[in-house]
């Protein structure tokens, strides 16, 4: 939530000579980019928030936070928006650094059906 995760961008600044491609599409990676523009992780966005966020769905990460600090909301509607929030941002993490360490990628398919 701080922009504090250890992305291409990020690595970057520390680094000038670091990989700073989207090990899912080669853009350069950023948190807003990992989490929920690259065509990889809104492929498994789309398939596990929309029908739970509805007319509000997006995938936008200003946006999407926007929607998940609003108390006004139903508390059980409130609760499972910020679960799959959480388990998708980690399970595509966790994707993003096995491949960044040599696991042979998971299909976004594959992906959508281990967080559901």
């Amino acid at each position: 939530m701080h922009n504090r995760l250890s992305t291409g961008d990020i690595m970057l600044r520390w680094n000038i000579g670091v990989g700073s491609s989207c090990i899912f599409c080669g853009d350069m990676e950023s948190r807003n980019h990992l989490f929920f523009g690259c065509k990889y992780s809104e492929e498994v966005w789309v398939a596990l928030a929309r029908k739970l966020f509805g007319a509000q769905f997006t995938t936008q990460w200003d946006a999407i936070v926007e929607l998940l600090i609003d108390a006004e909301q139903n508390m059980i509607s409130l609760f499972l928006k910020r679960y799959v929030f959480q388990v998708t941002i980690f399970w595509i993490w966790r994707e993003r650094n096995g491949q960044r360490h040599g696991e042979q990628p998971t299909p976004s398919s594959c992906l959508k059906q281990r967080i559901d």
